[in-house]
This record gives C-alpha cells, structure tokens and sequence, in this order.
C-alpha cells in the first residue's frame, strides 16, 4: 500500500524519511493486495506492463537472455527492467555469469499472472518455452523440468511428456531418486489408459521400468518388486514361482540348468545376445537389489 502511495505521489521520501502530501486527502485504498499490487501494474506504460507479464509467465525468478528473447517486441529492455527495480517490483542477481531478476514478493509475481487472458498465457508459455530452448541450448539439461512446465500450460502433451522423462532421466543421474520418481510418475499419469493395456508399447514398458528403478533408488521395494514382476511377466513372458516349495525347486533347477549349460556351452550360449534379454538381464539386477533388501 505505500508502494503505490510513492507510486502516485501520495506519500514523498525526503532525506530517508516519509513524508505525506495533500493528495493524501484523495487517496482510495483497494480492499486487496491484489487490487493493490494490479492498481500499481496498471500504472505501468504499456510496454512495461508487457514486459512485467511475460516476466510472471516466466516464473517468479526469470534470466534477462530468456525476457529478451521472449520479450523481442519490447524496446528499451535495459530501461525498464530498471524502472521496474526502481519501483521494487523486481530485484536483481547473478547467477552463473547470468542476470537474474525475482519477484520482490511471490504475490506480485502471481496477481500479476492471473490477471493475463487464458489464451494469451498459453502463447507465452509456448513462446517462453522456445526462447529458453534457445538461449540455453548448451546446457538446456538444467532447464527439463522448466521447460515441461512451461510446455504443459501451452497445451503442448508430446513435448511436456519429452521433457518429463528427460527431467527424471537427468534427476537419476544426479542422484536426485525422489524428484526422478515424481517426474516420471507425472508422465506415466499423462498416458491414456487404453494405452496402458497394450503390452507391444516399447516406450511405455521403458517409462515403467524406469518408475520401478526409481521405486527401488529411493527404499520403496515392495513397488519397485510389483512392478518389475508385473513387467517381467506382460513383456518378457518370464513366470514368478510364488510358494515357497517352487522357489526352492526352481532354484535347485536353475543351478543344474547353469552346470549343464556350462559343461554344453555350444548349445546355450550365443555370440551375440538381442536386445530383449539384454534389456532383461539390466532389470533382473535391479530387482535383485529390490529383493536382497527387502528379503
């Protein structure tokens, strides 16, 4: 509320102290923050408030490279970024050699967001998501999650389920288990479910191992077995022994399968393995590791 009594010269700063002027008899406080915050925005010159909006698409921190590129209609970015700071609707800093600018409060930032039209919001969302891919092009692993965010509210399904996987695919590799797992279990949800009936789905079967992984990384065995098994069974056509007594006997099997196998080599063993057991094999480790833990 002072802010925009600075704004509109109800109150003046002289000499670090407040000072109230005449206009204080005509003043009209907005019942809300955000009547208050979008009174302060309305203020602004066009071009400013167009540029403070593609910022809030953006999100509540935004590099000046991504609101240049997004904001390419815009003169004179320097200058009013820098009325925007004077104004302390943004701050500034730096970040990995890059100009960052943030929200003073998470509530301008948000106010200012919902007050732009649906449509409007999902060609900048569009537009954002482009010049981030861009600008950050060399290292655009940082930016998955930004990026599906941003091309889920323009409506974009295939690209937000691209950069969903790729964020999980890049959270594994960092050893971040539980955002890996949030990630892909957001993608997952997104597949129609008549598409999760078809088991000659490749790339479903992959997202879902790839959720079992990320089960057994973050200690969830008993999910992580479940799902492996139920993989296992639909796509590999390997059966579970269940009993106790089938297990054991599978197990005294298998060995003798092993020792015979090896004293036979040219019988069982290939130059060359496909694809498929490859593939089997990396997933049977992994649900070792499941099951050695949680038995």
């Amino acid at each position: 509320v002072i802010r925009s009594f600075i704004d509109e010269g109800i109150i003046e700063i002289h000499d670090n102290d407040f000072r109230v002027t005449e206009k204080i008899n005509q003043a009209s406080i907005p019942e809300t923050i955000n009547e208050v915050i979008l009174s302060r925005v309305d203020k602004l010159d066009e071009k400013t408030k167009e540029l403070l909006k593609t910022a809030t698409v953006i999100g509540r921190n935004f590099y000046f490279k991504v609101s240049e590129e997004a904001a390419d209609t815009i003169g004179e970015l320097d200058e009013r970024l820098q009325y925007l700071k004077d104004v302390k609707l943004i701050g500034e800093s730096k970040k990995k050699d890059e100009i960052e600018y943030l929200f003073k409060h998470a509530l301008a930032q948000q106010a200012t967001y919902e007050s732009i039209l649906m449509n409007t919001k999902k060609e900048m969302h569009l537009k954002i998501a482009r010049s981030i891919e861009k600008v950050f092009a060399e290292n655009l692993n940082e930016f998955y999650a930004t990026l599906a965010h941003h091309y889920e509210m323009a409506g974009n399904k295939e690209k937000t389920e691209e950069y969903l996987l790729k964020a999980g695919d890049e959270a594994m590799r960092s050893g971040a288990s539980s955002e890996a797992l949030s990630f892909y279990k957001d993608a997952l949800d997104r597949i129609p479910q008549n598409r999760k009936q078809d088991i000659s789905d490749i790339e479903l079967r992959d997202l879902i191992l790839k959720v079992a992984v990320a089960y057994e990384a973050v200690g969830e065995n008993k999910e992580a077995l479940a799902i492996f098994e139920t993989i296992f069974e639909k796509h590999f056509n390997f059966k579970f022994t269940k009993s106790e007594k089938g297990i054991w006997l599978r197990g005294i099997m298998s060995i003798l399968h092993v020792v015979f196998a090896i004293n036979n080599q040219k019988l069982f063993f290939r130059k060359k393995i496909d694809d498929d057991l490859e593939l089997l094999l990396k997933y049977f480790d992994q649900w070792g590791h499941a099951l050695t833990t949680l038995n």
